[in-house]
């Protein structure tokens, strides 16, 4: 076998993993989607007034073909209306957020990758310092190897499959990160 042929395989694998990758996110993002739809009170009286709407994205068939127009039906009749789906805290979403532009920024190429590098890395040792809580120091071994000399292969090794990577940091991480940006708030 060639290099160029085991290139092009290689290649092959990427690409089906980034699909698998994108569907993934996709099909997590309806189920999430779909999720805040039905915690919408229909006794609500903001809601009651886009009733219609509601209740026809209730629907799991609704979200079987999403179309432009669906979309802009979405944005505009659904997506202002409140939801008694308790959303996730705002801090494990910028962290999610940062492990995403660190795996993006490692795809492209990007000159921000050492910048959101660094940011993590921030966040690790503000994290290693505070091992005495239980929670943080169930994962101080995935903060100590993000820390380490190859840490930046956990960083650096980012794909696009979530059980490796920065997939690897960002789920066990996302449950104390709370912790780390009280920290970082308090000595910027």
């Amino acid at each position: 076998m060639t290099t160029r042929t085991r290139s092009r395989g290689s290649g092959r694998q990427f690409l089906k993993a980034r699909r698998i990758c994108g569907q993934t996110i996709r099909d997590e993002a309806l189920d999430a989607l779909r999720t805040y739809v039905a915690g919408m009170n229909l006794d609500n009286f903001i809601v009651r007034g886009k009733r219609r709407a509601v209740e026809k994205y209730k629907d799991a068939d609704a979200w079987k073909d999403l179309t432009d127009a669906v979309r802009d039906e979405l944005l505009d009749e659904i997506a202002p209306l409140p939801s008694e789906v308790k959303g996730e805290a705002e801090e494990a979403k910028r962290f999610d957020l940062l492990i995403f532009g660190l795996e993006l920024a490692l795809l492209k190429g990007s000159k921000s990758f050492d910048r959101l590098k660094k940011r993590l890395i921030e966040i690790a040792s503000a994290l290693d310092e505070q091992t005495a809580i239980p929670i943080i120091a169930a994962q101080h071994p995935l903060i100590l190897d993000i820390l380490s000399e190859t840490g930046g292969s956990t960083v650096t090794a980012a794909n696009s499959t979530a059980s490796s990577g920065a997939g690897r940091i960002s789920l066990p991480c996302r449950a104390i990160v709370r912790q780390v940006e009280r920290l970082l708030a308090r000595n910027p």
